[in-house]
């Protein structure tokens, strides 16, 4: 993903949400502008002083935010197999996938883990399946 905020999955992936992606964008860049806005206001009146928390915040729950994951092979093997399977959110089930797409490339010791089937935003089985 790119720097900003990401979109679900489904409305990226499926063409019939297209104009509710248009929408969510424009409402996304417009409230990154007025965010800039304010926090320009702010800065120039306390000079920096704004606690990173704060500003945490205020950004949508969209917003792209840098991780760095590192665990044991028994959390790697929990995060794939409870975190990629149907009935989560398609995003996070694609991290999930993506994740263990990269552990099963970069650690020998951990190919085996690797998932064959990528999860698919437009299934509606996958979407609705609670096992």
């Amino acid at each position: 993903m790119a720097r900003g905020f990401g979109l679900p999955l489904y409305l990226t992936d499926i063409p019939a949400f297209a104009d509710y992606k248009t929408v969510y964008e424009r409402d996304l860049v417009s409230y990154y502008t007025k965010l800039q806005e304010f926090l320009e206001k702010v800065s120039a009146t306390y000079h920096d002083t704004i606690d990173y928390a704060f500003v945490l915040n205020l950004l949508p729950l969209a917003h792209r935010v840098d991780l760095w994951m590192h665990g044991d092979p028994k959390q790697a093997a929990y995060f794939t197999m409870q975190r990629s399977r149907p009935g989560g959110h398609i995003n996070y089930r694609a991290l999930a996938y993506e994740a263990n797409q990269l552990l099963a490339l970069y650690d020998p010791y951990l190919s085996a883990m690797r998932l064959s089937k990528k999860p698919d935003p437009s299934s509606r089985e996958e979407f609705f399946d609670r096992s």
